[in-house]
């Protein structure tokens, strides 16, 4: 072997060792992290779904009342028209049953209206 070759090799041979060890806590700690990772996302998780009831009880409820109101006042005017052409219950499903079903019967952050039987 060269000088030079004799000379690399306790380099070598540590920076061989130093990757080891370095690879070996990678591995020792990689689950550490998953957990904390999995628990981060449990919490962001958690806080997404108070975003998700404030904003439905204190935005989406009032302007769903609003619409159910409207939607009633509307049915209202429009009910001789609708009993002419016998479209009572679509209408009154439109204008009151989907609005005050999502204003009352869904559950505060969800999206989906429960079905409900009539």
């Amino acid at each position: 072997m060269s000088h030079i070759a004799t000379s690399c090799l306790p380099r070598i041979k540590r920076t061989a060792t130093t990757l080891s060890w370095a690879l070996a806590l990678l591995l020792l700690i990689s689950p550490l992290s998953s957990a904390q990772a999995r628990d981060y996302y449990l919490k962001a998780e958690g806080d997404q779904a108070i975003f998700a009831m404030t904003t439905d009880l204190l935005i989406a409820r009032p302007v769903l009342l609003v619409s159910t109101l409207a939607g009633t006042a509307l049915f209202t005017l429009a009910l001789p028209v609708t009993a002419l052409s016998g479209s009572i219950d679509e209408a009154a499903e439109t204008l009151v049953r989907r609005p005050a079903s999502a204003t009352f019967m869904r559950c505060l952050g969800c999206i989906e209206v429960p079905d409900q039987q009539r």
